[in-house]
């Protein structure tokens, strides 16, 4: 079906496509109701529909609203997620989506519906742990998932999603997690609002109370307002209160059944306080004796479901900066025909070599190659650079780049979860879920807390029977109260979590919590040459020898991904050599990291690499293993060629230091860090390279080999603690064994799953900053875990002696909640002003 492009569409148009009255309406697309108009469900749609039109934005806005209708096919982005079934868990689908590690034994991560605090995560992980065949549990309290292994011979996923549900826990796939305010979350926000408005009726009431109206003044309205105030706090406790009431019952079914305390949720001292205190207030309405605790039991609830409401609300935002990325790609594209026709189709079901239009204002929706036409790209959302490029025929344009120009046309290459971004989402989603040192002691103090404050409860009840009877009650409910430790479970994943958001939306994208953790404490900076301290966009600069070869050397090199390999492709396309056409036919590819390649073309075998590899592979003269040494110390990568197994054309490859390269360098090393460059380029290229950046010639090493950086590296970790920075495949060993990978500018998934951290923006990574990020972040959290400690225990204290009443304890507990989320929120780790991207 043809498609007229959405500029040159009439009111004709959109209104032809409804010939005869409409049955659902013109602009919201909603059934009619009896409003007096054959077009419109109401006044509103009326009023918005002459508006659009007076505008002249009709035309566009009703095609681009057709496009995302249902009508038109095209599946909606978000869907409402059923909870999942115990068939559903264990398909064939979802099995197959787990990581196969060996014949006995997977690994899933899946989401987990439920969670309101650190607490609810550590019960989860115990529910999991407990069960025989399943171990390494983890959850992204943030990111509301679960990672653990399983050996599914052993363990039945359906039974334990029926065990996680009798603890008010739901699972279902990762990738049907939808995006924005949960379920959950809305439906938490209702109960604060309707909970705050039981609360504000009985503090109305206690005001009365407060001011001298008592029982012995006024017996007949001192007894109505505690009546009223009764009936009020029981909706209160009913409706507000269920949500801890339900955690806790199942926290406790889980101890019995168990023969464990460790089990024990912290909604059950909350539960147990509200229980105690609106038992002991009802009791004192129905006899006519004693006080009465209406206002502080409301305010309490209200309270602690805002604190959990807005700390649902952070985690969610946090742990969507990086995810929502795929969100911003388009879901439709335009697709164009051999016949120049165009058609708009889901984005997903884009084939590689499909061709498709991209108009200004429009975001490319796949990874293409530019066909046709020159326009500004913005990839902020990619790289975190605002700073519009140009892009030409032949450049390559990635999922999310915002066009700003002139259209442009693209051959699409992949699409979806295949796109840059998604496999950036992949890795991400790929994290083994590992937690902090420091958050794995936070949620052991929270459980040891629960316990040692349900005992303390024990204790001055004992305590209160003989020595203060009369208040008793009174300082029991304040301790259950004021003494629950959801700030000190909430400081460290909150602030991981947090921090990790606003690193996403400086385009730096962390794995997991281990590696902020990691980064503090870091002290050596390996750097690789290529790509991190350098552009990465090698060019030939000399040639001496047979360069008829090079079209038969670039089409060998086609098939690499290497800089020096793109620098032959990129030399033959740009110059007047002939095309070898068809007869260029590649066979026996070989791919030897860090030396080289070997291949046949067209018949001729062909082995490109380094001069030291190549040499022990072929035939060379001493004259040309000297201008080897000759092109090395001048700067520039000797690259041999050889045909047939003899050398005959020697390579002079060069790359431009990145402008910033020598600045990060020096701050590194001005703030006490050893810095190393680590190479696999000849001695001599990688000494000029140190040079200009400042590096000691004793710590620029070249001639080194993946297995040699990777040895390197293991012997630096015995004293030391260690960053690589690297953007190849070579790299990628070297990354997985440092304390803190970082990948720069390269997508392909061997280096992502090795690093830690991924730096997409082409002007490389900032170490220093990165290693201050680490810093701050664990400042942060010790500073929040130390006050919300030292809270716990002096209000604890302070409720035992009688010093704080139920109603001072409602609100202080809370606060300091609220405390953990604000400073948690308020602090920029990167230091300054806070210079995002991407909101």
């Amino acid at each position: 079906m043809e498609i007229a492009s959405p500029n040159s569409l009439s009111t004709e148009n959109v209104a032809a496509d409804s010939a005869g009255p409409p049955l659902t309406c013109k602009h919201c697309g909603l059934a009619l109701t009896k409003y007096p108009s054959e077009d419109f469900c109401c006044a509103g749609c009326a009023v918005a529909f002459d508006a659009i039109h007076l505008a002249g934005l009709d035309a566009t806005y009703y095609t681009l609203r057709k496009l995302s209708d249902k009508a038109t096919g095209v599946p909606a982005r978000v869907s409402r997620i059923p909870e999942l079934s115990r068939q559903q868990i264990i398909s064939d689908r979802f099995i197959e989506s787990t990581r196969l590690i060996d014949a006995s034994h997977r690994q899933v991560c899946l989401a987990i519906d439920g969670l309101t605090c650190a607490a609810c995560g550590w019960l989860a992980e115990q529910v999991i742990t407990s069960r025989d065949g399943m171990w390494g549990a983890s959850v992204n309290l943030p990111d509301s998932t679960v990672t653990f292994d399983f050996d599914p011979e052993r363990a039945s996923l359906g039974d334990l999603a029926d065990s996680l549900a009798r603890f008010g826990y739901g699972l279902h796939p990762r990738k049907d997690r939808p995006v924005g305010p949960t379920v959950q979350e809305r439906r938490l926000l209702t109960k604060v609002g309707v909970s705050w408005a039981f609360a504000g009726n009985v503090m109305l009431l206690a005001f009365a109370l407060y001011s001298g109206l008592t029982l012995e003044s006024d017996p007949v309205y001192a007894s109505a307002a505690r009546w009223a105030s009764f009936a009020i706090a029981a909706a209160s406790v009913v409706y507000g209160g269920s949500v801890f009431f339900k955690t806790a019952w199942a926290s406790l079914k889980g101890a019995v059944r168990n023969r464990t305390l460790r089990q024990l949720h912290i909604d059950t001292p909350i539960s147990l306080g509200i229980i105690v205190g609106f038992a002991h207030s009802g009791w004192s309405t129905i006899s006519g004796t004693g006080e009465v605790w209406f206002d502080s039991i409301t305010v309490l609830i209200a309270a602690l479901l805002t604190a959990r409401w807005l700390q649902m609300r952070s985690q969610r935002t946090a742990s969507q900066a990086a995810s929502r990325l795929l969100d911003l790609v388009p879901s439709t594209a335009r697709r164009i025909h051999a016949d120049g026709t165009e058609e708009y189709v889901p984005s997903e079901e884009l084939l590689p070599g499909d061709s498709l239009r991209v108009d200004p204002g429009e975001i490319v929706p796949v990874d293409g190659i530019v066909l046709s036409g020159q326009s500004s790209i913005n990839n902020a959302v990619i790289t975190g650079e605002s700073t519009p490029v140009k892009c030409y025929p032949g450049d390559r344009l990635f999922a999310g780049a915002t066009n700003q120009s002139t259209p442009v046309v693209l051959r699409s290459e992949t699409s979806g979860k295949n796109t840059r971004v998604g496999q950036l989402l992949e890795w991400l989603d790929a994290s083994d879920g590992h937690s902090a040192r420091v958050v794995q002691a936070a949620d052991r103090i929270s459980g040891v807390f629960v316990i040692t404050i349900l005992l303390a409860a024990v204790a001055t009840a004992v305590a209160g029977f003989f020595l203060f009877p009369m208040d008793a009650v009174h300082r029991i409910v304040a301790l259950l109260v004021i003494s629950c430790p959801c700030a000190l479970g909430m400081a460290t994943p909150l602030a991981i979590a947090v921090a990790n958001g606003k690193a996403a939306r400086r385009g730096i994208y962390v794995k997991d919590g281990s590696t902020v953790e990691a980064l503090a404490g870091i002290d050596t900076v390996v750097f690789d040459k290529t790509g991190t301290l350098t552009e990465g966009d090698i060019s030939i600069i000399l040639m001496e020898g047979d360069t008829s070869i090079l079209p038969q050397v670039a089409r060998l090199e086609e098939h690499s991904n290497h800089p020096i390999a793109n620098a032959f492709v990129n030399h033959v396309l740009h110059s007047p050599m002939p095309d070898i056409g068809d007869d260029g036919n590649v066979t026996d590819i070989e791919f030897f990291d860090g030396s080289g390649i070997r291949g046949t073309v067209a018949g001729i075998e062909l082995i490109v690499g380094r001069p030291d590899w190549v040499a022990r592979n072929s035939v060379v003269s001493d004259d040309m293993l000297r201008r080897t040494s000759d092109v090395a110390e001048s700067g520039l990568t000797p690259v041999l060629i050889a045909s047939n197994g003899g050398v005959v054309l020697l390579v002079g490859c060069g790359d431009a230091i990145r402008p910033n390269a020598r600045r990060e360098v020096r701050t590194l090393v001005d703030h006490g860090k050893r810095v190393v460059l680590l190479s696999g380029d000849h001695q001599a290229v990688v000494e000029s390279v140190a040079e200009s950046v400042g590096i000691s010639r004793e710590n620029a090493m070249g001639n080194v080999d993946p297995e040699g950086k990777l040895a390197f590296v293991e012997s630096l970790l015995q004293n030391h603690r260690v960053i690589m920075v690297g953007d190849g495949v070579n790299d990628t060993t070297a990354l997985r064994a440092a304390d803190v990978g970082i990948a720069v500018g390269n997508e392909n998934a061997p280096t992502l799953v090795a690093s830690d951290i991924f730096v997409p923006a082409s002007g490389g990574a900032s170490i220093y900053p990165l290693i201050l990020f680490g810093t701050r972040v664990l400042r942060l959290i010790r500073r929040n875990l130390g006050i919300s400690l030292l809270y716990n225990i002096v209000a604890g204290t302070a409720a035992i002696m009688g010093f704080v009443t139920p109603l001072v304890a409602a609100i202080a507990m809370p606060l300091s909640s609220l405390f953990v989320v604000t400073t948690s929120l308020a602090v920029n780790p990167f230091g300054g002003e806070d210079q995002s991207s991407t909101n």
